[in-house]
């Protein structure tokens, strides 16, 4: 915990010594504070958009999840991930405290890795899409384009490369007849804990058989960020971030939050600022940190009030998660 914490104060003052973090710019948010209610409410209404996509992995697997247990655990999970390393170590508590007392845990808490992956996945796909219409229109009209400079065609290339690559997987794990393979059959038994990754990978196979629900989950994912993509636009708005196109947001902001997702700080706390900085730098803006503050300000505000005050008001020491009032019924 100390060394966590260490980190995030050495970048917040290694930010500031060098001026590439000026705290003087986030007053500029009681000027226009109408634009950061707006903000606040447009990425809140993003993160409840992406709690329905996980509702749907749930229900892809014969479980019925009511939305406001569904609300209340992934709060409690945003809380959870200020006091662990990384915005992801709260989808750990919210695991452990939805399969606690139940009989599907592996199916239940492989709908939560899903939902995460498919919530990357999406940044991906945003990032990636963007620069493909971006290069084709610069290209066609024969006009200088910012992914032509070596660092940003670079990331974008690594875009590029990554997309290929978690789709190929993606393909992959969720195909049955590999799974019956003879080589998988095989392999399976003879790893460790391979009871768990066995149920894990049937898991992931039948999410793969209801395409439905894919396409489902994807779009609703792919809403909840262009929703929370337009709350971060108001932020930039807030910081007059004029020199940045608003259709390069499409790349900027994906990619910002893909490092923002790096489990080294808790809730991305200071690795995001540095993240956004470098990024925003690519695009000629200097205001990437400060975005990024006020955008962890939302987070923080979030998770420490409505998702600290659910746990606290919870009996979550109890053995059976419906403690929470959390009921889990499979269909006849």
């Amino acid at each position: 915990m100390i060394l966590r914490f260490a980190l995030v104060i050495g970048i917040f003052i290694y930010l500031y010594k060098t001026r590439q973090l000026e705290f003087s710019k986030l007053t500029k948010v009681q000027t226009s504070f109408d634009l950061f209610i707006a903000a606040t409410a447009l990425i809140l209404l993003g993160t409840l958009i992406t709690i329905q996509r996980w509702r749907v992995l749930v229900h892809a697997q014969n479980i019925h999840f009511g939305i406001w247990p569904a609300i209340k655990l992934t709060f409690i999970g945003y809380f959870f991930g200020l006091a662990l390393p990384g915005a992801v170590s709260g989808d750990i508590v919210k695991a452990y405290y939805l399969a606690k007392g139940e009989q599907q845990k592996a199916m239940l808490v492989t709908t939560i890795v899903i939902d995460r992956l498919l919530g990357l996945y999406t940044m991906i796909f945003a990032a990636g899409l963007t620069i493909l219409f971006s290069f084709i229109y610069f290209l066609m009209r024969g006009q200088y384009s910012v992914y032509l400079q070596p660092y940003v065609k670079s990331l974008g290339f690594f875009v590029g490369i990554l997309f290929f690559f978690c789709t190929i997987m993606g393909v992959l794990f969720m195909n049955r007849k590999l799974r019956r393979s003879h080589l998988v059959e095989k392999i399976l038994p003879k790893l460790p804990f391979h009871q768990t990754i066995i149920k894990v990978y049937d898991t992931f196979q039948n999410v793969g058989q209801k395409p439905v629900f894919i396409f489902k989950a994807f779009l609703l994912s792919l809403i909840a960020q262009l929703i929370a993509y337009a709350g971060l636009f108001c932020l930039a708005v807030i910081l007059e971030i004029k020199i940045i196109a608003p259709v390069n947001y499409f790349f900027i902001l994906p990619v910002c939050l893909f490092i923002n997702a790096i489990p080294l700080a808790p809730g991305g706390l200071g690795v995001g600022e540095a993240g956004f900085r470098a990024v925003f730098l690519l695009f000629g803006s200097n205001e990437g940190a400060e975005l990024a503050v006020l955008y962890h300000a939302i987070f923080f505000i979030s998770a420490i009030g409505f998702g600290g005050l659910v746990y606290l008001f919870s009996d979550l020491s109890k053995e059976k998660i419906r403690d929470i009032s959390i009921t889990v019924n499979r269909k006849a």
